[in-house]
């Protein structure tokens, strides 16, 4: 099975703990990633149109630098975009 994820962190090293973690499971699952360092860079991916990527999870830090021009501050203002165009 193929599952697409998204990991929206602002430290590239947890990214890369991620992803490292995710590649070893046991399960015969193949994890494709793509990382957005900042709320702004993830909601460019988000809504991109047209969509070229479908995410099957996307794990979300709750602290990232705001993109005040969407009124996105913390990770969890993402949700709503999220559950609207995923």
């Amino acid at each position: 099975m193929h599952v697409n994820l998204l990991i929206v962190d602002d430290h590239l090293p947890i990214i890369e703990g991620y992803k490292s973690i995710l590649s070893f499971n046991k399960s015969g699952y193949s994890i494709e990633t793509t990382a957005a360092t900042s709320l702004e860079k993830a909601f460019k991916i988000i809504t991109q149109e047209p969509k070229t990527i479908l995410f099957d999870m996307v794990f979300i830090d709750l602290t990232l630098p705001e993109y005040p021009e969407e009124k996105l501050f913390t990770g969890e203002d993402l949700v709503p975009v999220i559950k609207k165009h995923l």
